[in-house]
């Protein structure tokens, strides 16, 4: 199961965006019924476009949206979250 550490959480307009950086190593799929940390999440991901020191891409760092807003306060930034598939 992918963990993953949670760096950021953005509420926008258009909903949450849970900024959070995968440790360790492997594959993994978002679905509709995908959950970070318990939380549900809507089938969707980005990779956010930040940069790491030496000018290369930063490709642990991934960006989840939160199926419901309300449930931005059941994540906290630096705490440990599974993500289930």
């Amino acid at each position: 199961m992918p963990r993953f550490e949670i760096e950021h959480i953005l509420i926008l307009d258009a909903g949450v965006a849970v900024i959070a950086r995968q440790r360790g190593h492997g594959d993994f799929t978002v679905t509709s019924s995908s959950t970070l940390g318990g939380v549900p999440l809507r089938g969707h991901l980005d990779v956010p476009r930040k940069l790491l020191p030496n000018g290369s891409p930063d490709l642990e760092l991934f960006a989840f949206q939160l199926a419901n807003r309300e449930d931005a306060s059941r994540l906290a930034i630096g705490q440990a979250a599974d993500l289930v598939p």
